[in-house]
């Protein structure tokens, strides 16, 4: 989604791609979970 490109490109340009694909994927996820849920959560890490 292009709601995304602001978040993936504040990720760290160091990071290897596996790893910023995998952040993307996880934010996505958690991004999901907010929109079915009225009441946001905290997620612990």
């Amino acid at each position: 989604p292009k709601t995304l490109l602001p978040y993936a490109l504040s990720l760290n340009p160091g990071l290897p791609m596996h790893i910023q694909q995998l952040l993307i994927k996880q934010e996505t996820e958690r991004r999901a979970q907010q929109q079915s849920q009225p009441t946001p959560t905290p997620i612990a890490n």
